[in-house]
């Protein structure tokens, strides 16, 4: 490639990754990245929402995994539609400051057998302040060249204009009685004027922080003058899944309940879960989970951020055949909620199972098993373990509304429900 087509492809690229086609998500794009968090600041298990003008912050947090080398990372935000394709908005609309700046905060990790350096970015911040609401990317990316992304992620910003009022019943439909969990949700605009609410709100609800099964395409189903009913739709009704999976690697020298093993080899710290079965017609059974998240904590320790060490962590999940319509994955908050590579199992022939192994940072951990079907390539989590009415969900009430004035979705309220309890 000469220098006039490599300069050509560099624009295209820079071109197409800001693009208003491009819908952002939550990835990474080097392999030595690893164990992005984000959370308002206070609560590591928090959803990453802030409200705006007030003292609220965003932790951003990341590893890179590496031999003692800090490598030049800097990071701009850019704001996004309620489709997280990047908005109309100038950036002096949405931000006031500078929007290239330098991942400044970091620190190496201290006394693990993987070195690996933790950045940490804090916002809003001195160089960075928030003007408007909405969905938001933190967009890092390397050696001031923002055509060489490192990571992009999502967080929001909501000024909270409305009341939301929402719960989570049992669906009234035979095929979902038993299976699924259905919301029903009144708006209330208090002295917020919306104008055309069937055209300019828009709702989103996500089951536990995930983004591959929102709830996005809602219609009012009845429209008074101080409230703005949604319920009775098929679009509302979630499966209910059933409780995450979990264990805990928090000591390098005693495994933890669902660990079987925990040796060191190689240079690496292993940890051998226990062997899971197939739970699709067993009878639902509570117990407390994270709701797929995770939490990175070590036994004992002064800073679980730069002490905690990295484990190799083998999921095995017991199956006399294989599954040939399509694949089994991973999934949760350790995987970000993604289907990544690393987290697709293979069938052992030999001991009858699949298994994958993952590289996590010490901590709690939930997990699933998901199938993925190889011609509609959804993502089914009863498909292992089966849909539970009564199974303990978080749903994060997202409410949009498209502003002609300022031209962009402000997000003017946020709710959050659980299946069980009042948050």
């Amino acid at each position: 490639m000469n220098k006039i087509s490599l300069f050509l492809f560099m624009i295209v690229f820079n071109t197409n990754l800001f693009s208003q086609n491009n819908i952002y998500k939550n990835k990474t794009y080097k392999k030595s990245i690893n164990t992005v968090l984000i959370y308002k600041k206070g609560w590591e298990l928090s959803h990453p929402i802030i409200n705006l003008n007030t003292n609220d912050k965003i932790e951003f947090k990341f590893d890179e995994l590496i031999e003692g080398k800090t490598n030049d990372y800097s990071y701009k935000l850019i704001h996004c539609n309620s489709n997280w394709e990047q908005s109309d908005l100038l950036e002096s609309d949405y931000i006031e400051g500078f929007n290239d700046n330098p991942v400044s905060e970091y620190k190496n990790s201290f006394n693990t057998t993987i070195n690996y350096v933790h950045y940490t970015i804090s916002l809003p911040n001195y160089d960075i302040k928030l003007l408007a609401s909405g969905n938001y990317i933190i967009y890092v990316y390397e050696n001031n060249d923002d055509s060489k992304p490192i990571i992009t992620w999502r967080f929001t910003v909501v000024e909270q204009k409305i009341d939301i009022i929402a719960k989570v019943s049992k669906p009234k439909l035979v095929e979902h009685i038993r299976t699924g969990q259905d919301i029903e949700l009144k708006i209330n605009p208090l002295s917020f004027k919306v104008n055309n609410p069937t055209e300019n709100l828009k709702i989103v609800i996500s089951q536990n922080n995930r983004h591959d099964n929102v709830a996005n395409k809602l219609k009012i189903n009845f429209l008074t003058h101080n409230q703005f009913i949604y319920r009775n739709s098929k679009d509302l009704i979630f499966a209910g899944g059933n409780e995450f999976l979990f264990f805990g690697i928090k000591n390098r020298r005693f495994a933890s309940q669902n660990v079987q093993k925990i040796y060191y080899s190689n240079n690496y710290y292993y940890a051998n879960l226990a062997i899971d079965e197939f739970r699709n017609r067993y009878a639902y059974k509570y117990h407390k989970d994270l709701n797929g998240n995770r939490l990175i904590k070590i036994d004992g320790g002064i800073s679980s951020n730069i002490e905690a060490d990295y484990f190799k962590v083998k999921f095995s999940y017991k199956s006399n055949d294989i599954i040939s319509t399509g694949k089994l994955y991973v999934f949760g908050a350790l995987t970000n909620w993604n289907l990544n590579d690393e987290a697709l199992m293979k069938y052992n022939f030999e001991k009858k199972m699949y298994e994958t192994t993952l590289l996590l940072k010490q901590g709690y951990y939930n997990y699933d098993y998901v199938y993925v079907d190889n011609q509609n390539k959804k993502i089914d989590r009863g498909f292992i373990r089966g849909n539970n009415f009564q199974t303990e969900n978080n749903y994060i009430i997202y409410v949009y509304y498209s502003d002609m004035q300022l031209q962009y979705d402000r997000l003017i309220g946020v709710k959050i429900i659980n299946s069980l309890k009042k948050i």
